[in-house]
């Protein structure tokens, strides 16, 4: 396996610990930080996927615009699934950074259902691209 290789699996299993993160923080009524687990979640996978194809970026912006440009303006990634990750950006920043906002439990549980949708999808055309495990 090259490093490129070990790089992309890498994401992938950090792209679902940082799920099953999301799931305990939920559990214990953490909903901010829930949501940047989840952002995570979708922007490893997305890194995986961009990699696949030689793509990089070194800002979060970046990975997002290439992301965009590459799978959901393509439509090679259904856009109601892609634009999860859109939304995540924009909600962890918002979470993270402005004051006086708490998200609650339901719309959580909602960016959770999308984010584990994005994952998937995701992940699934970056397996498409590895050659199998023994």
């Amino acid at each position: 396996m090259d490093q490129r290789e070990t790089i992309i699996r890498y994401r992938i299993e950090r792209a679902y610990e940082s799920l099953e993160e999301a799931q305990l923080l939920i559990d214990n009524q953490h909903f901010d930080a829930a949501v940047n687990r989840l952002y995570y979640a979708c922007f490893y996978a997305s890194v995986a996927l961009l990699m696949c194809h030689n793509l990089a970026a070194s800002k979060h912006s970046g990975v997002i615009a290439l992301f965009n440009q590459h799978f959901l303006k393509t439509r090679i990634i259904d856009p109601e699934v892609g634009k999860t990750l859109n939304r995540l950006f924009d909600v962890r920043n918002r979470s993270d950074y402005e004051p006086l906002v708490r998200l609650d439990k339901d719309e959580v549980i909602l960016f959770q259902q999308r984010a584990r949708q994005f994952v998937d999808t995701v992940i699934d055309l970056v397996r498409q691209h590895l050659p199998q495990e023994e």
